[in-house]
């Protein structure tokens, strides 16, 4: 997962926002239109210095001038700089008094926090330079403070170390860095661990988990298709199909023009609603916010057509992540009363931080609260598993599928002297009897198989077989 820059180049003003709230999956750029709850003079009033604690991300006000480092324990990195004014005026929601800033881009997300501190860590007075042994180091150090996993994950940090370091010395060359850099990272098995060289290049350790690693064994066991990418698109492409041809009334509906395909629905058997969630942001160029009117506007259109149906199956087996702000305001449309769904904190060297709330509440436009079947695979991750953690906490929501992917920390960006980034977790969530789900996925209540081959080659759904058995409802595929 990379940073996206606006038009086409990575600007200050956004290399910042990003660091600020650099705990975010995908993180989209201000469209111009944002209302910063801000007094006149802000800049005057956060003058000083700010931490936001477990993240790494210090700020220096001096006047109109703002300055992100990025530090651990023993490195930092000055990441960029620029004017008070550019940098509150991409948030929509600016909040701040003697001793804590807070920012947002929208009401639903969870805010970045900043405690004042009295100055810069010592570290950050000799920033690191472009050298591949200070680059390397910083990285180390990062993910050393920062990543909350090895445990769960069971990697020895340490030895990683040990065995990539001695490869580097102040004259290694970009391409021994970047070798040395995959080569310390690959044992880390997390959806949410990436390095990004340029524009082209991004390298991710993690393992395909769920029915992809399914349709990658039956490519391996067939030979009529020697491309595996193929084999599994038209996989997907046919089990689709068979969704609209064996279960529902008519052709899937879904939104037009540019958005397509990101919400898809119809009706099965007339009673039971079916939505396709397929990600959880619309457009990385546009704010928060807009994202969230966009799914509310198009949840009126589906609830809509949803009023006559006795229950509904989301569906969230192909959604790779977005935004958590997305995923509670959806969530929001399915609540029955406000309630406690979920809690994040972040876990670094110093301990684990101070939990904080997501809160789901019903929304005043249309809602849904009859039975709901919820189904995931190993392929929802991210913003889609803290969906499915808000969702369970919902008495008549039931879990179906297969375990979620495990890696629910929002992505945390850090950026490198030589322009490359790397991402890494460091929130820990947790659902509402306190129970973390990383590295496992989030079991479902209901486990099947969510797209086995023998339902498949009947134009059956083996997960919409057993949502109409929970719900106990006739099955369009049997009738």
């Amino acid at each position: 997962m990379t940073h996206i820059a606006c038009a086409g180049s990575l600007a200050p003003v956004f290399t910042i926002s990003l660091a600020l709230l650099g705990s975010t999956f995908l993180t989209g750029c201000s469209d111009g239109e944002s209302n910063p709850i801000i007094a006149p003079d802000t800049s005057m009033a956060i003058q000083g210095y700010w931490e936001r604690s477990g993240y790494g991300t210090i700020l220096s006000v001096a006047g109109n001038e703002l300055s992100v480092f990025e530090a651990t324990s023993a490195t930092c990195h000055l990441l960029d700089s620029g004017s008070v004014a550019d940098l509150i005026g991409d948030f929509s929601v600016v909040r701040f008094d003697a001793d804590q800033l807070q920012l947002s881009d929208s009401n639903f997300g969870i805010p970045a926090k900043f405690s004042r501190i009295e100055t810069v860590p010592v570290v950050c007075d000799d920033p690191i330079g472009n050298l591949a042994t200070e680059q390397f180091d910083h990285v180390w150090h990062t993910f050393n403070d920062y990543y909350a996993f090895f445990n769960e994950r069971e990697v020895d940090w340490m030895g990683q170390y040990e065995q990539w370091r001695p490869t580097l010395s102040d004259q290694s060359s970009e391409e021994q860095l970047a070798e040395a850099l995959i080569g310390m990272v690959t044992p880390i098995n997390d959806n949410h661990v990436g390095l990004k060289f340029d524009g082209n290049s991004v390298f991710n350790p993690a393992l395909p988990k769920g029915f992809v690693q399914a349709l990658i064994d039956e490519f391996e066991s067939q030979s009529s298709v020697t491309d595996e990418a193929t084999y599994i698109g038209d996989q997907l492409e046919l089990w689709r199909a068979d969704i609209q041809s064996t279960y529902l009334d008519s052709s899937f509906q879904t939104l037009q023009g540019e958005h397509a395909g990101l919400l898809e629905w119809g009706v099965m058997g007339n009673t039971v609603g079916y939505l396709s969630i397929n990600q959880l942001f619309a457009e990385l160029e546009q704010s928060e916010t807009k994202d969230i009117q966009l799914f509310d506007e198009a949840l009126d259109l589906i609830l809509a057509d949803f009023a006559d149906t006795q229950a509904l199956v989301i569906d969230v087996r192909i959604a790779p992540g977005g935004r958590d702000a997305v995923a509670i305001a959806i969530a929001n449309r399915f609540a029955d009363t406000e309630r406690l769904a979920a809690t994040k904190a972040t876990r670094t060297y110093l301990g684990e931080g101070a939990s904080q709330s997501l809160i789901i509440r019903p929304s005043e436009r249309t809602n849904y609260t009859q039975p709901i079947i919820l189904i995931t695979s190993g392929f929802s991750v991210s913003a889609t598993e803290v969906f499915t953690l808000l969702m369970r906490s919902l008495p008549h929501v039931t879990h179906l599928g297969e375990p979620t992917n495990g890696a629910l920390s929002d992505r945390l960006d850090k950026g490198l002297p030589n322009n490359w980034e790397f991402t890494l977790s460091n929130e820990v969530y947790r659902d509402i009897n306190g129970n973390t789900f990383e590295v496992t996925g989030i079991p479902p209540s209901v486990a099947v198989p969510v797209l086995s081959k023998e339902a498949r080659d009947r134009n059956e759904d083996s997960a919409l077989n057993a949502a109409f058995n929970a719900l106990a409802m006739p099955n369009p595929a049997l009738q």
